[in-house]
């Protein structure tokens, strides 16, 4: 499967849309694309001991 050039431009717009939105994460409103990256560092810190 793939997507056209229009397809793609839609799929990206959505998946930006989504990052934007604010969600309740571990007691604090923030954007659901920020999560990753806290969670990202999470994982990190705790493989490395901190």
């Amino acid at each position: 499967m793939t997507l056209n050039k229009e397809g793609k431009a839609v799929l990206i717009q959505a998946v930006n849309e989504t990052f934007d939105k604010e969600i309740s994460y571990r007691g604090r409103n923030i954007k659901i694309g920020n999560t990753i990256q806290f969670d990202c560092h999470r994982i990190a810190n705790s493989l490395i001991g901190k």
